[in-house]
């Protein structure tokens, strides 16, 4: 796979880029406040006792690339200011319990750049309660199958359990007592379900909790621990704020909320399959020992900068009516003809890193846009990528029959690798800015409304200071070419302020028909055009010479063109 980061280190106007594109590269200053904070590594999780402070060292989780000493500054937030608040001083971010309250909050931890740029981690604090501050109720095996309670902010719940085993419910809260009139109720202040305990359970047990949602807020349960597997998990109007755990496996899982944790489901006995339905999940990691029968999710987002994954032998059906970001991770295990990943439909934006497995024979992804941290690399080729809005990230595929992006391509790499037909057609609506696309063999035709700082290469290699990509147009040379590859055409069509082409380089042994719109021949000293054996024809008007460019069926090195830093370079 080409490394989209080595267009950037020498791209032609500046020399102080060195990994991630921006819109304009001439602006330094820009493309330093990008890379000024950078997360090396998630903060943990943690688990805190009441009453007990913290002290965590960001240093350790954050970097600023392009400085020697430290210049990142830091805030932290808290969601639950009457359970945690948070100071920092310097890099040390304080994590301290209000006197005498325990529950789970979420932190948001900023760290800003020199610049100004800045990158968000969110961390689960678990404050648990004093012995004075706990109770624990038993449910199944005779002790009652199941439990009401009214939380702190007046949402209600009630837990029930069912089958094999039995659950222990960890309640934290002031003056906590249960009673027995009219059914099982736990009462008191500030009450909260730290989470769940059962043992014994089997393919045949369940839990169920039916919550309640507010404009004060929603019921939430802790971490849920089993030793075994489940029927059933049924959480309707709740939310899971902490891990899920149960080696043997779930048939059903209907978990409305989740947030912020990891939920590890071991493998179903007799090949059966799980059943997975959410409203909404964020920042939620899945791991399934079982393939899965369906996903249906109303949507999966990632509110900060650690991608989650959803892993799994297999998925037949994964439709979402909002976003899915979690990034696939398909072992393809005993799929059927196999295929990976059946059918796929996504309302919202895909994201997150897919592995080899996971998108095999996934013949088109009919999306509403293909985030920045999207990695895919797809074994088999793709029909086609129906994106009706943007379109970033990586993505790797022997071949893509065609790719319509309504909005634009920013910040994208393509890097398509069989011999042959390896794109179609790319038609984009808006501009190409900051992207790459890389064929082994031919590209049919591009449409967009710009080509800027970007390169569209078919057939190239033997490039020059064992570089991937060619540094400058000059770069490229008759060995060049290591296969016979054509771009059939490249239309732009900006809008009367825009550059149709702009810092770009486009190369093939064949080039057929480039209308740029308009280009700026004057490119501050730094080369950029079309290498080839031969181009069919090329257009563009030059704001620089206030002339247009007129060329058609260069075919010898002695007929190349040279306008300013633009040239048509024949090899």
């Amino acid at each position: 796979m080409v490394d989209l980061a080595i267009l950037w280190r020498r791209r032609r106007r500046t020399t102080d880029v060195a990994r991630r594109p921006v819109t304009r590269v001439t602006e330094s200053l820009e493309a330093r406040r990008l890379l000024s904070a950078t997360l090396v590594q998630p903060i943990p999780n943690q688990v805190l006792q009441q009453d007990t402070p913290t002290a965590i060292d960001l240093s350790n989780n954050f970097t600023d690339p392009q400085f020697f000493v430290p210049t990142l500054t830091y805030k932290a937030t808290s969601d639950n200011l009457k359970l945690l608040t948070t100071s920092i001083n310097g890099s040390q971010l304080t994590l301290a319990p209000v006197a005498g309250q325990s529950g789970i909050a979420h932190v948001a931890v900023v760290a800003s750049g020199l610049f100004g740029g800045m990158v968000v981690d969110d961390v689960r604090v678990e404050i648990k309660p004093s012995a004075a501050r706990s109770l624990d109720v038993s449910l199944g095996a005779g002790q009652g199958s199941s439990v009401g309670f009214r939380q702190a902010d007046h949402t209600h719940g009630t837990i029930s359990y069912s089958g094999p085993g039995s659950a222990i419910v960890h309640f934290a809260g002031d003056n906590l007592h249960l009673s027995n009139s009219g059914g099982r109720h736990v009462s008191g202040q500030n009450v909260l379900v730290m989470g769940i305990d059962v043992t014994g359970s089997t393919n045949a047990s369940s839990i169920t909790v039916r919550g309640q949602i507010t404009r004060k807020g929603i019921t939430r349960i802790g971490d849920i621990t089993s030793d075994g597997g489940f029927n059933r998990l049924r959480f309707v109007r709740t939310q899971i704020v902490g891990d899920l755990t149960a080696p043997g496996g779930v048939r059903h899982v209907q978990i409305d909320y989740a947030f912020e944790g990891n939920m590890t489901l071991g493998a179903l006995s007799g090949g059966q399959l799980t059943d997975v339905r959410n409203l909404s999940w964020a920042d939620e990691n899945f791991s399934n020992g079982s393939p899965i029968s369906l996903i249906r999710s109303f949507g999966w987002g990632n509110s900060d900068n650690v991608s989650e994954t959803l892993t799994a032998p297999y998925i037949n059906r994964l439709i979402s009516r909002g976003s899915m970001t979690p990034g696939l991770q398909l072992s393809g295990l005993g799929a059927p003809h196999n295929v990976a990943l059946r059918n796929f439909r996504v309302r919202g934006t895909i994201g997150g890193a897919w592995s080899a497995a996971a998108t095999a024979n996934i013949h088109s992804l009919n999306v509403r846009g293909i985030e920045s941290d999207f990695n895919a690399t797809f074994a088999s080729p793709l029909r086609s990528i129906n994106d009706s809005g943007s379109l970033g990230g990586s993505i790797t595929a022997p071949s893509i029959g065609s790719i319509h992006v309504r909005g634009s391509m920013n910040e994208a790499s393509l890097d398509l690798t069989a011999a042959g037909q390896d794109l179609g057609s790319l038609s984009v609506g808006g501009s190409i800015v900051n992207s790459l696309i890389f064929a082994a063999g031919n590209v049919g035709s591009i449409s967009a409304r710009t080509l800027d700082t970007s390169d569209v290469l078919a057939g190239i290699g033997n490039l020059p200071n064992g570089e991937t990509i060619p540094n400058a147009l000059t770069d490229v040379s008759a060995s060049s070419f290591v296969a016979s590859a054509t771009i059939g055409s490249i239309s732009l069509h900006p809008s009367a302020k825009q550059l149709g082409l702009s810092n770009a380089i486009v190369a093939a042994s064949h080039i057929g028909n480039v209308s740029a719109g308009s280009l700026r021949s004057n490119n501050g000293g730094s080369t950029f055009g079309l290498a080839a054996h031969s181009v069919g024809q090329f257009s563009a008007f030059d704001f620089t010479s206030k002339h247009k460019l007129a060329y058609s069926q260069l075919a010898t090195p002695s007929q190349s063109v040279t306008v300013g830093d633009f040239q048509i370079l024949i090899v």
